[in-house]
Formats: structure tokens, sequence, C-alpha cells
């Protein structure tokens, strides 16, 4: 099966709630001068192409915060059941007329756009893949990105059980047997380092690396942890 071209870039939809279990309020936490869902916004702005960014969140009472956040700094925020993150998903789909879409996380503060251009370089060839750094993944936690069809994922919801709907593709991981997945490989695997926020300890590990890098809004994932570049291939 061929799909027609299509130029566009997938929106990128950061899924973000505050009830995160171990660190609630997490992404409007202050990370070394600025909260971490600014400062991913700011990351992803440093992509060589124009982004279609949307902030996913909860219509629960809780997400309020978000909302205001996005309306604060002219970010696009949609909406969705607390529970059901692929739901939220194909709503915003639907709303921007998506045919695909690429998803990220706000716990991913330092998350590189230059991981986000391969992907989307390996979804243009690939288009009905589920394309994606984390099956297997050789990318450190904080970098991880997915890009899918969103007909795959209409197709499909029916099934999935209530983890599945709020991990969003975990179901595509555990059948992968059924469909094309495109895996962006970083060599050697990174796959043991982290740059995600999760826990008490991650924000001030992440604070200490921000202020001991000069200039590190703008760096690498891979100077960020002293790492040489390494190389990637699908």
């Amino acid at each position: 099966m061929s799909a027609s071209p299509d130029h566009r870039l997938p929106p990128v939809f950061i899924q973000a709630r505050m009830s995160s279990r171990r660190l609630p309020g997490k992404v409007l936490m202050d990370l070394a001068g600025q909260p971490v869902l600014g400062r991913l916004l700011g990351r992803l702005a440093l992509s060589r192409s124009p982004l279609e960014i949307a902030v996913l969140t909860s219509d629960h009472p809780n997400d309020d915060p978000i909302a205001r956040f996005c309306a604060q700094h002219g970010a696009r925020c949609h909406r969705g059941p607390l529970d059901d993150v692929a739901l939220r998903f194909l709503g915003a789909a639907h709303a921007l007329k998506a045919r695909a879409c690429v998803r990220l996380s706000a716990d991913s503060p330092l998350f590189d756009a230059r991981v986000l251009d391969r992907l989307m370089d390996l979804h243009q060839r690939q288009p009905l893949a589920l394309t994606t750094n984390v099956h297997p993944r050789s990318f450190p936690k904080g970098q991880s990105a997915e890009i899918f069809p969103v007909e795959l994922l209409a197709a499909h919801h029916p099934n999935f059980s209530p983890e599945d709907r709020e991990h969003v593709t975990r179901y595509f991981y555990n059948n992968a047997g059924s469909w094309k997945i495109a895996n962006l490989r970083h060599e050697p695997s990174a796959a043991q380092l982290s740059l995600a926020l999760d826990t008490p300890e991650d924000r001030q590990r992440l604070e200490e690396l921000l202020r001991s890098r000069q200039g590190a809004e703008k760096l690498s994932w891979q100077a960020l942890l002293d790492l040489p570049a390494g190389s990637e291939a699908a």
C-alpha cells in the first residue's frame, strides 16, 4: 500500500498533566529559572522547520493551570479526557485535520529538536509506519519521540485497554508484528541515560546540569551529557 505525498509536517502534540504520581505539578515547575513546559517549547523552536505545536492536557480542573500557561504564552492547547490520552490525541488530530502526529511528553524539558528533525525525515520516507526512537530504545529517556498515522490510532483505539489509552502507543508495540515500525537508532546506545524529569532527584540533577553548561538551552543532548555525537540510522 502506498500513500500520496504529504508535504505538511505532522503537528507536534505535547501531552501534559499536573497529576504526575511521583512529582505532581512537574510540567509547570521552575527548572533553573524557567517553567518546564516553557523550556520544552523553547527547545522545539530550535527545529530546522517551523512546527505546528499543541499542548494536550485534560479537561479536569486540576489541569486548568496548563491551559492558562498556554494562553499566556500563545501556545495552542487542546483538552480532552484525563484517563484516555489516546482520545485526546484523536481529538486534537481531528481539530487540526492532521494525517499523522508527533507524540512528546512534557517531562522532557531538554528534548533535542535535532532528534525530531531526523525522525521527521524518516517518517517522510515511510509515512504509513509508526516512526519511533523508543522501540527499541537507544536514546536517553527525555529524548523520546514518536510519529504515527492518525488513521492507525483511530482504527485500533476501540481495542485499547485502559493502560493502552493512557500510554497511547503501548498497544502498537505489544502487537509489533501487525504493522510497520520504523526505528531511529543511536549508536552506541545511550538507553541507560536520562534527561527526563520524573522525580525530585531528577529536578536537582537537571538544574545542576543547566547551570553548569554555558548556552545549555541550545546544546544537543550529547553535549549536555558530555558525550561524542555518535551516529544515527533507521
